[in-house]
């Protein structure tokens, strides 16, 4: 009987890849008298989903938006870091003349920026909320941080903060507006189409011994077989790349526990 169909996984297929499995092997089909080999009617089913292939759109892994918004962050961890090296030479200094009000400002700068290093961006900015909240009323803790300096950082901070909100909402509005890529739906369907394909020409090869589906087969075993080996290979990359990364973390922790 020949050989049989050199098996595949169609779902891992990266999407730019992927039209291009779909459209050559359709090209390899049209060959062929798909009638005269009893898999007309299996292939009219992937041919009516070949043009979801067009929704197989590359989108951009970073919004334009989302680069600017990163330095707006990193300006803004740059202020914070300010108020803290501030508020700390204030402390070192320990003037009388301004005990009173470092009284009311450390703890409050300590209760919202002491553990900054540890906090996420959407940390950052819940904080920063509440801590600018807590200044608007006029109070005495409001003076206190005018007269020690700190109304500079602070107006700074609401800017950075005013900026990064306007840029949050058009990158959403931005998004909103784009096309639904119905990537993975598309794959599955297609994946499935493909597969029911050659399962019906390998069974079809079996119930009709008198036709020959050896020519069919090997052309379409040279297209799978670049596309075997390039899955295996990408397999291969991942899992070098992971021991790699292992054998890093576990070198810096001894190492870190040699400087102990």
């Amino acid at each position: 009987m020949g050989n049989t169909i050199t098996p595949v996984s169609f779902t891992r297929i990266p999407k730019d890849e992927f039209s291009g499995v779909v459209n050559e092997l359709t090209r390899i089909l049209s060959k062929y008298d798909l009638a005269a080999m009893h898999v007309d009617d299996i292939n009219k089913l992937l041919l009516e989903q070949t043009p979801q292939l067009s929704n197989l759109v590359v989108t951009s892994r970073k919004h334009p938006i989302t680069k600017l918004m990163d330095v707006q962050r990193e300006r803004r961890y740059e202020v914070l870091e300010g108020v803290l090296q501030h508020n700390q030479s204030l402390v070192k200094a320990n003037l009388s003349s301004q005990s009173e009000q470092l009284y009311l400002v450390d703890p409050f700068i300590e209760k919202y920026w002491a553990k900054l290093k540890r906090f996420s961006g959407k940390t950052i900015t819940e904080r920063l909320k509440l801590m600018l909240l807590e200044l608007e009323p006029a109070s005495s803790l409001k003076q206190a941080t005018t007269e020690l300096g700190f109304l500079a950082f602070f107006d700074e901070l609401r800017m950075i903060q005013a900026g990064l909100l306007v840029n949050h909402d058009l990158r959403r509005e931005s998004k909103s507006e784009m096309p639904k890529a119905q990537t993975k739906q598309v794959k599955s369907d297609l994946s499935v189409a493909l597969s029911d394909l050659m399962k019906a020409i390998e069974l079809a090869r079996k119930s009709h011994p008198e036709v020959d589906y050896n020519p069919l087969v090997s052309e379409i075993n040279v297209l799978f077989v670049s596309y075997q080996a390039e899955i295996k290979s990408r397999v291969t990359r991942r899992k070098t790349t992971a021991e790699a990364i292992k054998a890093a973390e576990a070198a810096k922790l001894n190492t870190d526990d040699g400087l102990k």
